[in-house]
């Protein structure tokens, strides 16, 4: 995570309305708006400007749509993103739109923040350069032979 916003900084796209479900041990939540830059994500809040917090999208490992589950009775955005210490890898952000409706456009533009800001690939012997996200496989062009000494099982739905 990273410090206060900068108002000089443009925001590419603004979504108002929406509740933020921060969980960690003290389960923050607040209503507030959600404003997505270039390489960052910021979330105000409309109460309480010191819960308020900026992500660098370097720092957001993971977002999906979650329909429900038992932190969150609404379809919402589930984010994991960098911890701020060694003991937390990652912290659990829910971002739940008053409208559900919106849940799709939001969730476009995190992979659009994404591929905006690819991370590089490091080990411990150097990196090639290779970037994440720039992975060169996809479904499309899978060779199906590789797994040809894969155990076939039955499943039954």
């Amino acid at each position: 995570m990273s410090d206060e916003p900068k108002l000089s900084e443009r925001s590419l796209h603004k979504f108002e309305n929406v509740r933020i479900i921060i969980k960690d041990e003290n389960k923050t939540c607040f209503q507030g708006e959600l404003n997505i830059g270039e390489d960052w994500f910021c979330l105000l809040s409309e109460i309480d400007p010191s819960n308020s917090l900026r992500v660098n999208a370097k720092d957001l490992l993971l977002h999906a749509i979650c329909q429900r589950d038992e932190h969150c009775e609404k379809p919402s955005i589930y984010c994991q993103v960098q911890g701020e210490s060694d003991e937390d890898q990652y912290e659990t952000i829910y971002i739940v739109p008053e409208e559900s409706s919106q849940v799709e456009k939001i969730f476009e533009t995190f992979c659009d923040l994404v591929r905006r800001t690819p991370v590089p690939l490091t080990d411990e012997e150097g990196s090639d350069g290779e970037w994440y996200g720039n992975v060169p496989w996809s479904v499309g062009n899978c060779d199906s032979e590789q797994f040809e000494d894969a155990e076939e099982t039955d499943t039954q739905l």
